[in-house]
């Protein structure tokens, strides 16, 4: 059984972000969980020193974050960072909205409108 070391547990969620590097070109990435510490991003081929500063760029909804970050590890299936300061608010921002997706809330919206659309 692994042991986690973490004060709080991961948030799986699906969110695009950009990490940017100085002296590298900016690459979108997928967010494979999160927590208010750090994020595992999935990675096909990039690999970057452990220890290595970037920056995260989060575009959610109308609300946007550029987050310094450090490389806490990299290989060929995926990245995790640090955040060098927590953030409480990307999390509760996030994970509120993944939860509120994932209980169907966008979907049953979506739906309405359909229906309503098509005169149901």
């Amino acid at each position: 059984m692994q042991y986690e070391r973490r004060a709080d547990r991961r948030q799986s969620i699906s969110l695009a972000v950009d990490l940017c590097q100085p002296g590298r070109k900016n690459r979108t990435y997928q967010v494979r969980n999160l927590t208010p510490d750090g994020m595992l991003l999935a990675n096909d081929a990039q690999l970057f020193q452990p220890g290595a500063r970037v920056t995260i760029e989060v575009q959610h909804h109308a609300q946007s974050w550029c987050i310094p970050a450090v490389v806490t590890h990299s290989n060929n299936d995926c990245i995790g960072v640090m955040f060098q300061q927590r953030q409480a608010e990307l999390f509760r921002n996030l994970s509120g909205s993944m939860m509120h997706l994932a209980r169907g809330g966008g979907r049953h919206f979506m739906l309405r409108r359909a229906n309503r659309q098509r005169g149901a």
